[in-house]
């Protein structure tokens, strides 16, 4: 989850540096479902231009009002109702120990991933269960668009499917 997260984020020349080590980590995986979808994803983002990527991020996640990253948007826009349900997540990660990043909203599709990837089995699969189909609706849109970060989206879809396996091994492991 952590690795998604940070694949997640602006790509930046600090976020391209680092996909050699991303690459390390994801040749690291072991018997992962997700593993090919990341690797794909890194494959294609190498062989595409740095303007370009850019202009796929912004369009993709800044502009795309479906496919933005602020997991609760598509359900209530700027609705008066996200408000709690923003005000509900919060409470949820401190309820589990964790203090989020004040600069971001609590439904950032990176910085859920980010408490993922350390919280204990069982809040990351309420978590989950609660905003999964949300989520996997914005990797369906980059999907039908053909959109290189649908890899991304497919990987943490397989890999909210391994939390519920029996070998899913508690805080964070996918």
């Amino acid at each position: 989850f952590r690795l998604i997260s940070h694949l997640l984020q602006y790509p930046d020349k600090t976020w391209r540096a680092s996909l050699i080590q991303a690459r390390q980590t994801v040749d690291a995986l072991y018997q992962m479902s997700s593993k090919p979808f990341l690797e794909r994803f890194l494959t294609n983002v190498q062989q595409t231009t740095n303007d370009t990527l850019l202009e796929i991020y912004v369009q993709t996640f800044d502009f795309g009002k479906k496919t933005n990253l602020y997991v609760t948007y598509a359900r209530h826009g700027e609705q008066r109702e996200r408000g709690p349900a923003l005000l509900a997540l919060k409470q949820f990660y401190a309820k589990h120990g964790w203090r989020m990043n004040e600069e971001e909203l609590p439904d950032y599709l990176p910085l859920m991933l980010e408490f993922a990837s350390i919280a204990p089995l069982d809040a990351v699969q309420e978590l989950f269960r609660e905003h999964r189909l949300a989520i996997c609706d914005i990797g369906e849109r980059l999907k039908k668009k053909d959109n290189l970060y649908a890899d991304l989206f497919t990987a943490l879809s397989l890999a909210m499917d391994e939390l519920n396996r029996p070998s899913a091994k508690e805080g964070g492991a996918v």
